[in-house]
């Protein structure tokens, strides 16, 4: 049985995971519209951060 703090921690995993799989889908439809190569590489840039971000997540859930 899972203790209320394990419970709590769990959620908020959860939470921090669904907000940074939206803010990542926002970034890659940002960077598709996007023309100009200097701005797409900087969204690039902050994918590739949001996707360490949720890989670290993930470690954090086992």
């Amino acid at each position: 049985m899972e203790t209320r703090e394990q419970v709590a921690f769990d959620d908020a995993l959860r939470q921090m995971q669904r907000a940074l799989s939206h803010r990542l889908k926002s970034l890659e439809a940002e960077r598709s519209e996007l023309a100009d190569e200097t701005e797409r590489k900087e969204l690039t840039l902050r994918i590739e951060e949001v996707e360490h971000m949720l890989d670290v997540l993930k470690t954090l859930h086992r």
